[in-house]
């Protein structure tokens, strides 16, 4: 048996909604690939 490690490439995007200069909201949006599609998914969190 033998594990193999690939790293994959993914991108973060934050976004935030201030209030008279006060972070009020935030969220995480991950975006990433494997190998079960063709298309990238989407993580949210934090929201």
């Amino acid at each position: 048996m033998e594990i193999r490690e690939q790293e994959i490439a993914a991108k973060g995007i934050r976004f935030s909604i201030e209030d008279n200069g006060l972070e009020i909201a935030r969220a995480y949006f991950y975006l990433m690939y494997n190998d079960l599609h063709d298309e990238p998914f989407g993580l949210l969190e934090n929201f």
